[in-house]
């Protein structure tokens, strides 16, 4: 299922900030625990910071692998899931980097970026996959939304484009039924 929404409580969410906060100047970077549900609304329910490996921590991230592996293996015989990779941008906005971009490596798994730049910070999160980047909707509240907000499905997309292709031809056919009959070429 592709996230659709993500869903923080306010002690989340406030955690997120404030681990951005406490790692600045340099990006902190770690994993967000939840479940998704069948409606693609994804419950973050636990924040993990992970060392941020990276040469320059101030304007790169890179994930610890062996923290990584040990997350992994702590829920993999639970209902749980990594739901969602964040980092921040100490001196940045929300937008995804180039960097970011190109090592974006779970195209469903939610990329949550933290800006810095403004007062107060910011929050997004953004579906990155194979190079084309497109925002998730983030809510924060007690209660979890009943439904994530509906896009259109691949069938009403598929029938936009074949009513684009009729009519596109219907123009065309009568661009072409209305044009004056050819003049005769002499012989």
């Amino acid at each position: 299922m592709t996230p659709r929404l993500l869903w923080f409580t306010p002690e989340h969410y406030h955690q997120l900030l404030s681990n951005a906060l406490e790692h600045a100047p340099d990006e902190a970077c770690g994993v967000l625990i939840g479940v998704t549900s069948h409606t693609g609304i994804v419950n973050v329910e636990q924040l993990i910071m992970l060392d941020n490996i990276a040469s320059d921590r101030r304007v790169n991230f890179r994930l610890d692998d062996e923290q990584l592996a040990r997350v992994v293996g702590g829920i993999a015989s639970s209902d749980r899931e990594i739901v969602g990779f964040f980092h921040s941008h100490p001196n940045g906005d929300v937008i995804p980097s180039e960097s970011d971009v190109a090592l974006a490596s779970y195209p469903d798994v939610p990329q949550i970026i933290v800006g810095l730049r403004h007062s107060p910070p910011s929050v997004a999160a953004w579906r990155i996959a194979y190079g084309a980047v497109s925002r998730i909707d983030i809510t924060v509240g007690d209660v979890a939304p009943s439904q994530a907000p509906q896009g259109l499905s691949d069938f009403q997309k598929a029938l936009i484009l074949v009513s684009a292709a009729l009519a596109l031809l219907l123009v065309i056919t009568s661009a072409l039924a209305l044009l004056p009959p050819a003049p005769e070429i002499p012989r």
